[in-house]
Order: structure tokens, then C-alpha cells, then sequence
């Protein structure tokens, strides 16, 4: 089943992943560049001619000046190859490739022979075209006034112009920087015609240099060529996608922690709190470092920490030093990151971390145990790490779906939602994370034999997906909601009045998992209406030309923050279209707290469930509808009502004691 998907990637990842071309052979010397889209690093490519590999693991790192104005990431990202044109040709066909792999970046036949002139300018620079093209600089100006000519009618200036503004380029004339360099960046002239899929579906065009708008214009669309690929964003995403092995390699360190504490150490750190009292200790793991990282399930583990001293009970978090996407290996040694009633004390090897759990175990301190994640980590560990602490039974809590498929969202090929279908299935087989799921699931079942587990999910909507799709045997599950909500004394009333553009708001993690590609592309196709205005709040900056931004940073010590900075905004429309089922959603309280309308899909989980419970939101089919609520009126109507119903933030909530809520009804610590 895997060499299903393989063969389908092989198809449909290079166009938005990766970028390049065959400029030509000047000087004996092959000039190209070639780069992955979102990223500075230079990469490795395979150079083939007419089809035979003559050239391996090339470095594309060269500085370029045309490909730094261009947008192109930092501008090193060129080759030049030493090559003997006479015996090629200019009639070979030359394709890049990424290095040791069947991916496509460019392709391109009659390739310009040149020789060096005193007087000539840069050959290789992207905005002379004369290089590239094999014309004489009078000639290259002809035919860039004939190619703006017939496209000028339909470039949009202000969209392309937004593309630039996020690459931090300035131009007089954008439709002539199109022409020029924008297109071999894979710049979009317009919302409706994608740049990098006309070249890359269209190899003929691709090969032979021509600009692919131009091309459209007159000739494409009349032999019926698409000008975007079908299915929008998630295409974009297929495209991306990378078998499993290879994303996990690039989440990986190199080296070890500067500082491994040894278990003689460890065991003195943690006794410098606990020897006096010997107070009993809950082990929490996690897969990231609660008190430095900013995000929902973060959030809970801080709450639940102070609810632990609260309780006289120490906190030892317990978290990979080596953030993964996926559980550790079953068998390696790995680092782990120790965080002790909210202060880091350090890292320690696995076996150096059980050693001195288990002595202070023997010396009398009783443990208890609550995971909530095991990203990163092995649960062949926490099994012996249960053993060796004399822990016959924990707590599990359903922040996401790790425990059911490496595909902790349930998230097929990170873009649709899948069901959680049976392992080995032909839906897991076209599926990068398909491969994986079985020896997953062998893990998670001996970890749930071993250890008993109470489950803990924070909403009936998430519980009712686990059980469904998994037979994972535990003691019992309830659910906990993270908060709920409540009544709130009404705040200030609104100071914009109902005429006032529509405020429309992404909230947290950007992310398409989350929904951003669905926002950005509302900004792109709205915002020049003049009835809308956009805004992000979050931890991020310099998101998107054309939407404000507010920073705010929701935690332990000011859970209020995020409710009340979009009560503060005057926040009309909270758009929360997750492309899979939440667990739980923070925002989606906070954006009710704040009196602002949620819009989401069916396929949202706890999200649209909210929604159904308090009518606070807009259930929507799909993409087509939502632009349609947004174009026909209706998020306008919907809104006017809001506005006239709400008094500043009509509701608050309520953060629940997490794992407390539960614990002392069930062991006396």
C-alpha cells in the first residue's frame, strides 16, 4: 500500500514545494537555480541530460542578486556547472531535480549557448531576459511590451503587489517586474491563475521559457489548460507533502544537550524539594517545555502545575530535549528535558532519568503519572519508567489523536480528515503516515496493557471519535472540558457603530491544519471591498499584507487575555475552519466571551458542537459557501443582529483544575 501514495506523490509534490531553471551554458558553464519555497537553506540537486544523470548532489548555493530582488530566499540558491556545450547541443533536454529523488524542479530544452562580450551585462540576471532567452536585449524589450500588452487586461496589481510586500520588495511597476523575474519565482499575477502549476503541468510551456501568463492568455485557455490546480489550497498542501522518515529528519538535532545531567545529579536536584517532605510527586509528560512554548495544551499543563502545589503535591514535567513529530524509537537511547514545579532543572539521558526516579521511589516517594502527549517520546520508556516508580495506574488526556494513528490530528496526508480507518487499510495506504500506523499502534496497545488508564478527554465530541476508532483497553473515560462557560457582568458597549466595516479575526496557531489558508485566501478576495477589515491575534508577526495585528500571549497567569483583547478589537466574526476535528478549542470560548460569531465547517469537532450547543456561530458546508456568506450579504446580516444584541463581552468562563478535577476522587494521595 505505501508505494500508492509514493507514486501519487511523486506526481504532485514538486509544484509548490520547490522552484527553479535552466538559465543557460555561458562560458562552459551550466547557470541555473533552484530553491524549496519557505526556506533559506540551499539544497542538493541531480542534473540530468535528455533523461541520463550526469550530475549529483550539486549544491544550489550560489549568491544572485536577481534572485534576492525576486523574492527568492536569500538569494543563494544558484549553480553553475562546468559543462562542454558542443556536446549537448542547444537541442538537449536538461531537468533539475532534488538530489537522489524522482522530483522534478525544472525542465528545459533549446538551451542559449553564450559566450562572454566586454560589454555585456550580467547574463545571468533574472530582469535582462537576454541570457535566458537567447534574444539580444532590443529584441527582448519588443516582446516584454507585446507579452504586457495582451496580459495587462487581466493582472491584478494590488494582489501581485501583496506577494511582493511579503517578500519585502518594492516595485513602480508591477506588472513589468512580472514579466521580468516575478514569474520565474513563482509570483501569481492574479487570484486566479498559479504561476509554478501552469509551468509544472504544462512541461511543454516550462520548457520552452516562455512566460506561463502570457501563454495563457493566448493560447491556454482556449486549448482548455487549467489555470489553477483543482482542489485550491489543499493541492498546494499535497504538494508539499514528505514521506515520513524525511520530515522527521529535519525536526532532528545534531549533538546532544550542552549539559547531561547524570542520575547522581538528577536525583539531588530533585531532592533539593523534596527531601524534607517527601511529598508525593505527579510525572508529567509532555512533548514540549510548557513554560517556554505559547499554545493550548501548554496552557492546561501550567493550570494543572499550580493546582499541583496548591495541592502540596510536586510537578515533574518530563519532555523530549529532542522535539519530534512522531514517538521516539522504541529502542535508542534519547534526551529528555526535566521541568520541576515550573522551574527547568536540566537534561538527562532516559536511563539516567529512570535510575534516579527509581531511588527516590525506593526511598519512600510515591508517583503518580498523567500524559499529555507522547510526541517524542517512547512508550517503551514509560512503561519501565511506571515499573521502576511503582505506578500501576495513570491518567491520559485526548489533546489530540496520537494514541490512534502517527497522524495525531487524523488528518490524511495533513490536509482532509480521515476517520481513524483500520490500519492496513487502502485508505492508510495512500497515506504518508499509513506505513507507520501499524507498528504504532503495536506500541500504544503494550503501553495501555501495561499501565491503566483513566482517559480524559476534554470534550464528548473527541471521546466519541476515540472509541470509535480504537480498542485500546483502560479502566474507564470522562470528560473534563478545559473551561466552560459562564455569565459575566456586561462590559462597555461598543464604540463603532453598525455601519462599520465588518471586523473578521483569525485567532492563534498559523497553521492550514487551523484554517489559515482558508483566511488568507478570504483577505485576498475581500479585503479591497472596503466592507471588511482583517485581523490576526497571536504570537506571530508580519503575517499578511493587509491584516492588523495583535500580539497577545494567552497563559497561566492571564488566561483572560486573548477574550479580552478581541472584546477590546470589537471583534465581529471569529473564523475557526479547522480542516479536522478539534479535541477542544480555546478559541472558540474565547471568541464566544468576547460576543464575536464563530464560523466554521462540520468537520471541526468540538468546534462545531459549541456552536450547535450556545448558537453562537455559523455552520458552513464547505469554501464555496463561506466566500458566498461573506459576498452575498449574510455575514452582514448576521452581524447587524450581533451588534445590536451584544453589550461588550456578555459572557465569560471558567479553567478547570485539569487532572484535579479528577485525581482526588480516585487516590488519596
Amino acid at each position: 500500500m505505501p508505494n500508492i501514495f509514493l507514486s501519487l506523490l511523486g506526481l504532485i509534490r514538486k509544484p509548490a514545494a520547490y522552484s527553479g531553471y535552466v538559465d543557460c551554458i555561458r562560458d562552459g558553464q551550466l547557470h541555473g537555480w533552484a530553491a524549496r519555497k519557505g526556506r533559506h537553506e540551499p539544497i542538493l540537486i541531480d542534473v540530468t541530460v535528455d533523461g541520463q544523470c550526469l550530475f549529483e548532489n550539486v549544491k544550489a548555493d550560489l549568491f544572485r542578486q536577481d534572485l534576492a530582488d525576486a523574492g527568492v530566499g536569500t538569494g543563494a540558491h544558484g549553480f553553475s556547472i562546468p559543462i562542454e556545450p558542443e556536446v549537448f547541443g542547444n537541442t538537449a533536454d536538461f531537468g533539475l531535480y532534488l538530489s537522489g529523488t524522482d522530483i522534478l524542479i525544472a525542465k528545459k530544452s533549446n538551451i542559449a549557448i553564450e559566450n562572454s562580450r566586454p560589454d555585456d551585462s550580467d547574463p545571468l540576471a533574472v530582469n535582462t531576459g537576454s541570457a535566458a532567452s537567447g534574444h539580444s536585449p532590443s529584441e527582448t524589450v519588443a516582446r516584454i511590451s507585446n507579452e504586457a500588452e495582451m496580459i495587462r487586461p487581466f493582472f491584478q496589481d494590488d494582489y501581485y503587489r501583496e506577494q511582493l510586500d511579503e517578500r519585502g520588495i518594492s516595485t513602480s511597476d508591477p506588472l513589468e517586474h512580472y514579466l521580468l523575474s516575478g514569474w520565474k519565482a513563482d509570483l501569481d499575477p492574479s487570484q486566479d491563475f498559479s504561476t509554478s502549476y501552469y509551468l509544472n503541468s504544462n512541461p511543454d510551456v516550462a520548457g520552452a521559457g516562455v512566460n506561463p501568463f502570457w501563454h495563457y492568455i493566448a493560447a491556454g485557455r482556449s486549448e482548455k489548460r487549467r489555470a489553477q490546480a483543482p482542489g485550491g489550497y489543499k493541492t498546494e498542501l499535497l504538494a508539499q507533502l514528505e514521506p515520513l522518515e524525511i520530515t522527521t529528519a529535519r525536526w532532528r538535532k545534531s549533538g546532544a544537550p550542552p549539559e547531561i545531567m547524570s542520575a547522581r545529579q538528577l536525583l539531588a536536584s530533585i531532592r533539593q524539594q523534596n527531601v524534607q517532605t517527601r511529598r508525593p510527586i505527579l510525572v508529567s509528560l509532555s512533548h514540549d517545555n510548557y513554560m517556554q512554548s505559547v499554545g493550548g495544551v501548554q496552557l492546561c499543563i501550567h493550570s494543572e502545575q499550580i493546582v499541583s502545589q496548591q495541592e502540596g503535591i510536586d510537578y515533574l514535567n518530563i519532555h523530549p530535549w529532542q522535539a519530534l513529530p512522531v514517538l521516539a524509537g522504541a529502542h535508542a537511547e534519547h534526551y529528555v528535558s526535566i521541568v520541576l514545579n515550573g522551574t527547568s532543572i536540566g537534561s538527562a539521558t532516559t536511563s539516567g532519568l529512570l535510575s534516579a526516579l527509581g531511588q527516590l521511589h525506593d526511598q519512600g516517594t510515591e508517583f503518580q503519572l498523567v500524559i499529555h502527549s507522547l510526541l517524542g517520546h517512547a512508550p517503551e520508556v514509560v512503561i519501565d519508567l511506571a515499573e521502576r516508580c511503582g505506578i500501576e495506574h495513570g491518567w491520559f488526556w485526548l489533546h489530540d489523536y496520537l494514541s490512534i494513528c502517527p497522524s495525531y490530528s487524523l488528518q490524511r496526508n495533513g490536509v482532509t480528515f480521515c476517520g481513524a480507518p483500520p490500519s492496513g487499510s487502502q485508505a492508510c495506504g495512500i497515506c504518508i503516515y499509513g506505513e507507520e500506523r501499524g507498528p504504532h499502534l503495536r506500541r500504544m496497545h503494550n503501553l495501555f496493557d501495561a499501565i491503566s488508564f483513566t482517559v480524559l478527554s476534554p470534550s464528548q465530541t473527541a471521546l466519541v471519535i476515540w472509541q470509535a476508532a480504537t480498542s485500546l483497553p483502560h479502566d474507564q473515560a470522562r470528560v473534563i472540558p478545559h473551561l466552560t462557560l459562564c455569565d459575566a457582568p456586561p462590559a462597555p458597549a461598543r464604540q463603532h457603530g453598525p455601519e462599520h466595516p465588518i471586523r473578521i479575526a483569525y485567532v492563534g496557531y498559523i497553521t492550514p491544519q487551523k484554517g489559515w489558508s482558508v483566511f488568507r485566501e478570504l483577505v485576498h478576495r475581500l479585503r479591497r471591498s472596503g466592507r471588511f477589515e482583517f485581523h490576526y491575534f497571536g504570537t506571530s508577526t508580519d503575517v499578511l499584507q493587509g491584516v492588523t495585528e495583535h500580539s497577545v500571549s494567552v497563559s497561566a497567569n492571564d488566561r483572560d487575555a486573548m477574550a479580552r483583547a478581541l472584546a477590546d478589537a470589537e471583534i465581529d466574526i471569529v473564523l475557526l475552519w479547522a480542516s479536522g476535528p478539534e479535541t477542544f478549542s480555546f478559541t472558540a470560548h474565547e471568541a464566544i466571551a468576547a460576543g464575536a460569531t464563530i464560523i466554521t465547517s462540520p468537520v471541526s469537532g468540538n468546534v462545531a458542537t459549541l456552536i450547535e450547543d450556545t448558537g453562537a456561530g455559523v455552520v458552513l458546508p464547505d469554501e464555496n459557501s463561506l466566500l458566498d456568506f461573506f459576498n452575498s450579504g449574510a455575514a452582514s446580516t448576521v452581524t447587524r443582529l450581533q451588534r445590536r444584541s451584544r453589550s461588550g463581552r456578555p459572557m465569560g468562563v471558567i479553567f478547570s483544575q485539569m487532572t484535579f478535577s479528577v485525581l482526588n476522587s480516585e487516590v488519596d494521595l
